[in-house]
């Protein structure tokens, strides 16, 4: 046997050797862990390229592929999106391109704007006001416009909060609250200010607002009616709020990154511990597990701020548009452009990207799947999870 036929013959063979098993696509539709699927893909596809050069065979360049540079004795490739198993469609509102909103109950006629979920709720926010989506409708909360930011949900999604403007001028604002169980405004609260924004809401039902004017931070409970300052806050100049839990927030400190605390019920901030991670934060429905940006890559980790940390195994080709939205306690939902190159989270989507991805990736591992193709998103104005 000449050479040339030796090679091909040997390269078959070692490529047999590391055939991995049938994948069971029961537990991929189900939901199971794709870590291993993934590295078996990897496998197989390395051993096919070996086949393809030796025999001569052009090869097809994916423009999701990247050139990356392999450990030393390991041959790998990196993950395209399409390489991802393709898991259920989402239970959250979404917008496949056209006038219909899906994912929350029946569909929906409706221009595809932003909206907020948490907790299992969501907030449409369009130019007739805020929204609340469920059911399959759309029921209109308030029709003033919001002046600060977006409305902020509390963690378990039962309450809303926004600041809007009055007739008085900049200078004076209303703090609008709503209990979405019942649908009911439980506050109108008028506001020195409206320089500022709400910068969320405890599971207690007390909402903070970040004053810039005045350079302090204000909660109201409102389950008792009552606004107060918050004192006992670390020293920065003016306070910066990055996240709320279900009990109080994490707060920059000077020389001391992001403390977060509990507030007590008559406003002292008491602080915990340090934290890694900053805005953008978003925890789990049961408060236990946080995802956020750490060293330009997301993370998933216990909520106090320990380590270790499980980093999510998105494409390398490409970047999240968007913070994750946590779809339940162990998964979380990240809004994923493969054309995209990295860029801060939180500026929402560009206008001219091609259709995004919705991929879901779980807690435990960091794995993902397609939780919905090309073309999700493509027409919002940047979808919002706070």
């Amino acid at each position: 046997m000449s050479l040339d036929q030796h090679l091909p013959e040997t390269l078959r063979r070692a490529a047999d050797e590391h055939t991995p098993p049938f994948p069971d696509l029961s537990s991929i539709v189900d939901g199971g862990r794709r870590r291993k699927r993934r590295r078996d893909v990897r496998r197989v596809s390395v051993a096919a390229a070996c086949l393809a050069v030796v025999a001569a065979v052009p090869v097809i360049v994916d423009p999701f592929a990247t050139e990356s540079t392999p450990p030393t004795g390991e041959v790998d490739r990196v993950a395209r999106v399409t390489d991802l198993p393709v898991g259920a469609t989402p239970d959250i509102p979404y917008c496949p391109g056209d006038r219909t909103l899906r994912g929350a109950g029946d569909p929906v006629d409706a221009e595809c704007d932003v909206f907020i979920h948490r907790g299992e709720t969501t907030l449409f926010l369009n130019r007739h006001g805020v929204n609340r989506l469920a059911g399959g409708e759309l029921t209109l909360l308030d029709s003033r416009d919001w002046s600060s930011w977006y409305p902020a949900l509390s963690l378990d999604g039962r309450w809303a909060a926004w600041v809007t403007e009055t007739p008085e001028g900049p200078n004076a604002a209303l703090l609008l609250a709503f209990d979405l169980q019942t649908g009911e405004q439980v506050a109108e609260v008028p506001w020195s200010t409206g320089e500022g924004w709400v910068a969320g809401i405890d599971d207690l039902g007390r909402v903070y607002f970040q004053d810039y004017a005045r350079g302090e931070v204000d909660m109201h409970d409102l389950r008792t009616g009552e606004t107060t300052g918050v004192t006992g806050l670390p020293d920065h100049d003016p306070p910066s709020i990055k996240f709320v839990t279900s009990e109080g927030f994490g707060i920059y400190s000077d020389g001391e990154g992001v403390i977060r605390g509990s507030v007590s019920a008559d406003g002292r901030f008491i602080q915990q511990h340090h934290v890694d991670y900053l805005w953008g934060t978003q925890f789990s429905p049961d408060g236990s597990l946080a995802s956020y940006e750490r060293d330009g890559q997301l993370v998933v980790g216990p909520s106090t701020g320990d380590a270790p940390v499980v980093p999510l195994e998105l494409p390398r080709q490409g970047a999240p548009v968007w913070f994750p939205v946590w779809e339940g306690p162990e998964t979380v939902l990240v809004q994923f452009d493969p054309w995209a190159t990295p860029q801060p989270l939180g500026q929402g989507l560009d206008s001219r990207a091609r259709g995004t991805w919705l991929l879901r990736c779980y807690a435990e591992d960091g794995s993902c799947e397609v939780a919905l193709s090309e073309g999700w998103g493509d027409r919002m104005s940047g979808p919002v999870y706070r």
